[in-house]
């Protein structure tokens, strides 16, 4: 009895083990290279992510993923292309995920127009959704050089952020867990969709791969809130 006792506790020890480290492993050199990226960057990350330790750790967990798929090869060819198509002829044409968030000017512009919407993220924001005087190709330029920038991506993080803590303001989450998982979800998939829409792709295994067979995927938010969890490992 005393030897299976032993037995069972190595077992559960060893599954724990496996279960902290599981996303390491999966995304291995990937994966320390984006906490390096964060550590690295701390002190730009603490001046623009300006609210509580809290805060900002969950603002974190949400473009974790994102940093973890971050190439710069690739966002060097995605970056040339919206400054040659985006910038000429529009999201239409044109729509990549750029820098270390991996952002779209889709995203950036649909921003735009909710800012416009609340006083809440007008007061705070109004300088992200207005441009005097300028053609829309000059705007369409604007944004692209703005998402080059780790400080622009942040200032769009938190704003963000804000857009949905404003809409959910009173959802009652059962935990930070949950909050986290949503909040990812929005980012990565649709954050102007509906909250039934979100909630039905929590659970989603398509990252990194997108919508693309034959490889194993995994759940974004489920990345985001294994982060978070084991921040203080790093």
């Amino acid at each position: 009895m005393e030897k299976l006792f032993v037995v069972i506790i190595v077992i559960l020890i060893l599954f724990s083990v496996r279960e902290k480290t599981r996303y390491e492993n999966i995304f291995g050199e990937s994966y320390l290279e984006a906490i390096e990226f964060l550590n690295a960057n701390d002190s730009i990350i603490n001046k623009y992510l300006d609210y509580d330790q809290r805060s900002k750790n969950e603002k974190l967990a949400i473009v974790f993923p994102e940093l973890i798929k971050y190439t710069l090869y690739q966002d060097l060819l995605e970056t040339t292309a919206l400054e040659l198509i985006y910038t000429n002829y529009g999201k239409r044409y044109a729509d990549f995920s750029i820098g270390y968030f991996q952002m779209k000017p889709s995203f950036i512009e649909n921003l735009e127009v909710e800012i416009l919407k609340y006083s809440e993220l007008k007061s705070r924001y109004y300088k992200l959704a207005t441009f005097d005087d300028l053609s829309p190709k000059e705007i369409r330029k604007m944004r692209v050089e703005r998402l080059k920038m780790i400080e622009w991506q942040l200032i769009y993080l938190n704003c963000f952020y804000d857009y949905l803590s404003l809409i959910y303001k009173d959802e009652k989450w059962k935990n930070r867990n949950q909050k986290v998982r949503f909040y990812a979800t929005s980012y990565n998939y649709n954050f102007k969709a509906d909250k039934k829409d979100i909630e039905n792709r929590l659970n989603q295994k398509l990252f990194p791969y997108g919508k693309q067979k034959g490889n194993k995927q995994y759940s974004y938010c489920e990345i985001s809130v294994y982060y978070l969890n084991n921040l203080s490992d790093y």
